[in-house]
């Protein structure tokens, strides 16, 4: 599991197909470990990040929606 996955039932259940996904559930943090290479998403996306998503992501498909990745 990330070090972002607090709904560790859920997230196994998702993994082998018992759930279609689980949604994201968001807390307030003071720090975020890493997260200054979010900075980096929006050009990822402005050159198409998200264009083969479907050719490389179908595993976790299952886990997360694409869109919540």
């Amino acid at each position: 599991m990330g070090m972002g996955a607090c709904n560790v039932e859920a997230r196994v259940a998702a993994s082998v197909g018992e759930l279609e996904a689980v949604a994201p559930a968001f807390q307030p943090a003071l720090d975020v470990p890493n997260g200054g290479v979010l900075f980096a998403l929006p050009a990822l996306l402005a050159v198409g990040l998200l264009e083969s998503t479907a050719r490389y992501f179908e595993l976790i498909g299952r886990i997360f929606k694409v869109t919540e990745i």
